[in-house]
């Protein structure tokens, strides 16, 4: 029999030693359930620092066998609430954090933690005020139903409360001073919101300690994650590894920014949970506020059966690294661009991986482009290298495919051979209507005859028009710049 290892902590005002079977790889679940089983003892403080002086343990058959009676315990105050194994409860709309947000006087005021096999079914929304915080120890074993009438999914249940005609499984946000920041986070849970008009997470005024990760939310209809700064800018802060399954196929978003600013988005995916491709977008990212006018990251983003990978529009700043799209026959675009977007966005490795559909298609009409997912030339449907930079009066497009650079007002070139009518449309992808066109070169003999009465007749989006002799045959190069 192989003795366990002893493994000591040492700090300045306490040490002790656990038992840890030996071998034994230290990993996150590993940490989790060795800070469960000496928390309560040992008064120990959280990974981030903070001290609970209070743990409460929920259980059927303990002394704090709700939710409720846990929260009551803590009288406002701080501490550590741990729901215990295979816990599972009808349970109203509760509140965690602290009012006003001056009281919370350590990063995270009040802890729920849900242990394995955890299954609350709420009749209302979980409040998460100043220092409030919601964690999985297991995602997959850590679940929150909404319910969806009388007794349903399971006895007990009453209808779910809404919110000005909005279902929010988890609402992150200063309810009584709504003008405050409040840090907040919610973590390593399964939520499913199986309601018309509902949301998974909503988060407003968050600040830079919080955070919305590991997370899987499934059935939403309307979003999977609103972040709404309408009231006050939310900013600072990390949208991370999370799992989206909305079940609309109308206008379901899968994570939305609203007059957000610097907030980072990274390795969320995106998908539909109908066979039906929905008509929205994974990643809708919109707003007004010219504060934050490139704020905006997004990485290692993943979406399926959506419209639109990404959609912008309004004046929010976006910087993409790493974008990759599944849309299906249906017609997507893995970036679109609103026609009343006023705001520069950039992309790095944007993927599409049907070759039917569009990389980019930017709708704004001074600017117009569309860059398709066919090689050439966007091989393998990626375009590596994207800018859109937008001013007052006048905008651009340039970008790098598997035919080089374009834009920057880099000249964009085209042969023409003309019909045997008295002009032809060019095809000059980048071109806008107010592009200069630099030459119209005669290339064979019947073109340099009559190349007196050739000429560049008109400049649109994504062509010109060259006027000639009603002569078919001739052969001609243009160059032109977009600006």
């Amino acid at each position: 029999m192989r003795l366990p290892k002893l493994t000591c902590f040492h700090s300045l005002v306490l040490a002790f030693c656990v038992a840890v079977s030996s071998p034994v790889a230290i990993n996150a679940q590993n940490e989790t359930s060795l800070a469960r089983q000496t928390v309560e003892a040992l008064k120990v403080t959280e990974p981030n620092g903070t001290f609970h002086s209070k743990v409460i343990h929920v259980n059927a058959a303990g002394t704090y066998p709700t939710i409720a009676s846990a929260i009551t315990a803590l009288a406002g105050g701080s501490g550590h609430i741990i729901i215990d194994d295979g816990y599972s409860a009808v349970v109203p709309s509760f509140t965690l954090g602290v009012i006003p947000c001056q009281n919370a006087n350590t990063p995270w005021a009040q802890i729920l933690e849900m242990g394995a096999n955890v299954s609350l079914y709420t009749t209302g929304s979980i409040k998460l005020e100043c220092g409030g915080y919601v964690y999985g120890d297991n995602r997959d074993g850590a679940v929150i139903t909404p319910c969806t009438g009388t007794n349903t999914p399971v006895a007990g249940c009453s209808a779910f409360t809404y919110a000005s005609g909005i279902a929010y499984a988890i609402d992150m946000g200063d309810f009584v001073n709504n003008s405050a920041l409040i840090d907040a986070r919610v973590e390593g849970v399964t939520i499913n919101i199986n309601l018309p008009n509902s949301v998974g997470i909503r988060g407003r005024g968050l600040n830079e300690n919080s955070y919305i990760g590991r997370n899987a939310i499934e059935n939403d209809t309307n979003v999977g994650i609103l972040i709404d700064g309408s009231t006050i800018v939310t900013a600072n802060f990390k949208i991370d590894d999370n799992q989206i399954l909305d079940n609309n196929a109308s206008t379901a978003y899968g994570i939305e920014l609203i007059n957000a600013g610097t907030v980072r988005m990274t390795r969320n995916t995106v998908s539909s949970n109908t066979l039906i491709q929905s008509t929205g977008a994974c990643f809708y990212i919109t707003g007004s506020n010219a504060g934050y006018f490139s704020g905006n990251d997004l990485a290692d983003g993943h979406c399926e059966k959506h419209n639109d990978g990404v959609l912008v529009d309004g004046n929010p700043g976006l910087n993409i690294f790493s974008l990759d799209v599944n849309g299906g026959a249906g017609g997507s675009n893995a970036l679109r661009i609103a026609s009343t977007a006023n705001t520069n966005v950039t992309g790095y490795w944007m993927r599409n991986n049907t070759p039917s559909n569009n990389v980019v298609l930017n709708q704004v009409a001074r600017c117009p482009l569309t860059l398709s997912a066919n090689n050439p030339p966007a091989p393998g449907g990626v375009i590596t290298d994207y800018h859109f930079t937008i001013g007052a009066t006048a905008c651009s497009n340039s970008w790098y495919d598997a035919l080089g650079w374009h834009g920057f007002n880099i000249p964009i070139v085209a042969s023409l051979t003309t019909t045997s009518g008295t002009s032809d449309n060019v095809i000059l992808t980048g071109m806008t209507s107010s592009g200069h066109c630099l030459a119209l070169t005669p290339t064979n003999a019947s073109a340099a005859t009559n190349i007196a009465t050739s000429y560049i007749s008109a400049k649109a989006a994504n062509q010109i028009t060259v006027t000639h002799t009603a002569t078919a045959g001739m052969t001609y190069d243009v160059s032109c710049t977009p600006n």
